[in-house]
């Protein structure tokens, strides 16, 4: 398991700025190693927002706000990855197909170094935190879209890709929070899959007047609600 954060630290003009450090467990999460980190830019803040894409033992796909890397995790050394691009702030995954999609609305079939634009695309942002994009083992692609004014909006639902991040369904997508009110906070709404049945959802409301008062979440879908066949 690896875990990755940002790290604030004055830079050498003493302003504020961050960079990006992660930790691996070994044991599922009981315990984690020291912390590692990524090359500071002294001329932009480097952030990330969304797991990393292990690509090989030898190449982590980082996609943080000032480009997009691979690392080598038995060396450290750091490169541009594949076509040099920046990708921004947005998620990319890979297909079990081998496919890359990036929450830039694109797909790529080798490896990243070329693109093909996908339009229509679900409203991923480039701010990182409102967004996500998860691959299920059964191929479907799931981008959460966060719908409504504010940072959290007002509901959110799943779109599904079921042809391997060529097209979406926008009709038929499914929603999964509503509480009927602005969602507190930026929520950071974060899905994984749980098993060959199920999806689940981690997030925050900070609203004070819900049952139970602000707090974090965590929402269980069907896999089967996504639709298809």
């Amino acid at each position: 398991m690896v875990h990755a954060w940002n790290t604030w630290y004055k830079d050498a003009k003493g302003e504020k700025s961050r960079f990006v450090q992660f930790s691996i467990s070994g044991d599922d999460g009981k315990t984690w190693g020291e912390p590692k980190s990524l090359p500071k830019n002294a001329e932009a803040f480097s952030v990330v927002r969304h797991p990393i894409v292990e690509l090989a033992d030898d190449a982590w796909l980082f996609a943080l706000s000032d480009r997009t890397v691979a690392y080598n995790p038995k060396t450290a050394a750091v490169t541009d990855f594949a076509d040099g691009q920046k990708h921004g702030l947005v998620p990319i995954v890979r297909t079990p197909k081998g496919t890359l999609v990036s929450g830039a609305g694109k797909r790529s079939t080798d490896g990243g170094k070329t693109w093909e634009k996908v339009d229509p695309f679900p409203k991923i942002g480039q701010n990182g935190w409102r967004f996500d994009l998860v691959a299920l083992d059964n191929g479907y692609l799931i981008a959460s879209e966060v719908l409504g004014e504010g940072i959290g909006g007002n509901k959110w639902r799943f779109v599904v890709s079921r042809d391997d991040g060529k097209s979406w369904d926008f009709a038929g997508a499914v929603e999964f929070y509503n509480p009927g009110r602005p969602i507190g906070g930026r929520a950071c709404p974060r899905t994984i899959q749980l098993d060959r049945d199920t999806i689940g959802t981690v997030f925050y409301d900070d609203d004070k007047n819900q049952p139970g008062g602000s707090g974090v979440f965590f929402l269980r879908t069907p896999i089967k609600a996504l639709g298809g066949k």
